[in-house]
C-alpha cells in the first residue's frame, strides 16, 4: 500500500509541476506581449517646468512615461493651450487611445481651457515635435 501511495506522489507532483512550467511560461509571453505594445510619450507639464521646457521640441533627455503602465490602450498627445486668455502653453501627455482631439478640446473648453492646437499620435514618443 504504501509503494501505491508513493507512486501516487509522484505522480501528482510531476502533474503539478508540469502545470507550473506552464503557468511560467504564459506569464513570460504575457509580460513579452505586454512590453512589446507599450506606449512612450513624452511628458511635460509648464505648471510644474515652466513654460519653455514644454514649448521646445522635446529630445531624449526629456522627461516620458511608458503609458501603458496606467492605460492597456494608448496613445500620446500635445496640446496648446491658453487659459482665461493667458499666454499659450503646451502640454504633451499620455490620453487612451479611444481619445479624439474633439473631446480633449471639449473637455477642456468645460474646465475653462481654450485650446489653440491638439495632436494626437501612436508611437513611442512621438508627441515630441
Amino acid at each position: 500500500m504504501y509503494i501505491v501511495q508513493s507512486n501516487f506522489s509522484v505522480h501528482y507532483k510531476n502533474i503539478i509541476m508540469a502545470s507550473c512550467k506552464v503557468a511560467l511560461f504564459l506569464a513570460f509571453v504575457a509580460i513579452a506581449i505586454a512590453s512589446v505594445s507599450c506606449t512612450q510619450c513624452y511628458t511635460c507639464n509648464p505648471h510644474l517646468v515652466g513654460d519653455d521646457a514644454c514649448d521646445k521640441p522635446q529630445t531624449h533627455e526629456s522627461p516620458s512615461f511608458n503609458c501603458s503602465s496606467i492605460m492597456a490602450e494608448s496613445a500620446c498627445v500635445k496640446v496648446i493651450y491658453a487659459i482665461h486668455g493667458s499666454e499659450l502653453r503646451t502640454a504633451r501627455a499620455c490620453t487612451e487611445k479611444v481619445a479624439s482631439c474633439k473631446y480633449i478640446t471639449k473637455y477642456l473648453r468645460w474646465k475653462g481651457v481654450r485650446v489653440s492646437k491638439c495632436e494626437l499620435c501612436n508611437g513611442d514618443l512621438c508627441n515630441g515635435n
